[in-house]
């Protein structure tokens, strides 16, 4: 009923509405008058008034086609309005100023309301399209992202290829130099004992040492266990000398015999024999590094040979004499597979005049040559001393 009540009259401003607070009567009387407004409104909007109104308004359709019926009908309806202004003139002022403030509160909030629900919608539809953004942003991100990583695999695994290739064919060039270059040396080194492979152990410079040493060394040890009451010096050193000119010589034949025989198997396996007469310098180096590192094979059976051709000399169970001979046929047999074979000299005839810048005086001073004691090494025949001999002279 006073919603019904307050929609009947017009609106007036919210500034209107506060200075009228503001000037309002007390509570108590605001609200007795407010008490006489709602018995006076609700006289005029009770169920009886509504019935005879409508009955009136039914009835309307008959009773205006009187006269007298339309000018009653119609002072009756001017005083009715009149009644009611007049009773809300009187007590529904402040009553209508209230619910004047409350309705403009009302459509206010009711604003406020679609305004802050247009603005969550913005704000919704913005965040939507931030986060479709974002979204798409980071897919963008992670696709070049991930495109980026490929690239770089790619551009990785190709490099490592263009590596190995590049290592790859470093390491074939370097072979490729290593086997020229030994080719090369080999062919400079053949039948030009000048010049020495310094990674050979048993290079002519170093052959001369260890023949040295075993002067030195083996020499003296079988030089002392051989010795025996009556005997003189020159007797047991011409054994010596003797055992180990008979070592050069088998081994100097046994080497030439083995590479003449590789030789002619290589060039005529069938039959092995060569009509083609020397080999390439290839194979012949070929022949000379087979025969050095089968050193240890090819001297077993002249070792055993040796010894038991001269199982009379001295004790044949004499480890001393042993390790003479398994040491001058191991260097004579290296120094035999050179190439050209390197050369002992066994010294001049007796009573020759003794070349001092070829051998050293073993305990006596002189000129002329009593007795060998140990050869001279020459890199090859006739070629440059490599190491001193030994002699006595008289």
């Amino acid at each position: 009923m006073d919603q019904d009540v307050s929609n009947r009259w017009p609106l007036i401003n919210h500034d209107e509405v506060v200075d009228m607070r503001g000037t309002s009567p007390p509570f108590k009387s605001f609200k007795k008058s407010s008490i006489y407004f709602n018995w006076c409104t609700s006289i005029f909007d009770c169920c009886l008034c509504r019935w005879i109104i409508g009955f009136v308004l039914w009835s309307k359709g008959i009773l205006m086609k009187i006269p007298c019926c339309r000018v009653l009908f119609r002072w009756c309806r001017g005083l009715f309005r009149g009644a009611k202004r007049w009773v809300w003139k009187l007590f529904g002022n402040e009553e209508c100023k209230r619910y004047q403030a409350y309705d403009l509160e009302i459509m206010q909030l009711k604003k406020l309301m679609e305004d802050n629900k247009q603005r969550d919608a913005q704000i919704i539809q913005t965040l939507h399209e931030d986060k479709e953004n974002v979204l798409k942003r980071e897919q963008n991100f992670y696709r070049a992202y991930n495109e980026e990583k490929q690239e770089k695999e790619n551009a990785l695994a190709r490099e490592a290829k263009l590596l190995q290739a590049y290592n790859q064919e470093k390491q074939e060039k370097e072979n490729a130099l290593t086997r020229l270059s030994a080719l090369a040396g080999d062919r400079l080194r053949l039948n030009n004992p000048g010049i020495a492979d310094l990674s050979d152990e048993y290079r002519p410079n170093k052959l001369a040492e260890k023949f040295s040493e075993l002067y030195d060394n083996e020499w003296t040890e079988f030089y002392e266990d051989l010795e025996k009451p009556g005997s003189t010096e020159k007797q047991t050193i011409g054994q010596l000398l003797n055992l180990i000119q008979e070592i050069y010589t088998v081994c100097q034949q046994q080497a030439e015999n083995q590479r003449r025989a590789l030789i002619n198997v290589i060039a005529d396996p069938s039959n092995g024999k060569s009509e083609n007469g020397s080999p390439p310098d290839g194979i012949l180096i070929k022949i000379i590094d087979f025969q050095k590192k089968t050193v240890p094979w090819a001297i077993e059976a002249m070792k055993k040979n040796i010894m038991k051709k001269y199982e009379d000399l001295s004790d044949n169970k004499s480890e001393s004499k042993r390790k003479y001979i398994e040491r001058c046929v191991q260097l004579c047999w290296m120094m035999s597979i050179q190439d050209p074979p390197m050369h002992l000299d066994f010294g001049p005839e007796k009573d020759s005049v003794i070349d001092k810048n070829v051998y050293k005086l073993f305990t006596k001073t002189g000129d002329a040559l009593d007795f060998m004691v140990w050869p001279a090494v020459f890199l090859h025949h006739n070629g440059p001393l490599v190491q001193k001999g030994v002699l006595q002279p008289k």
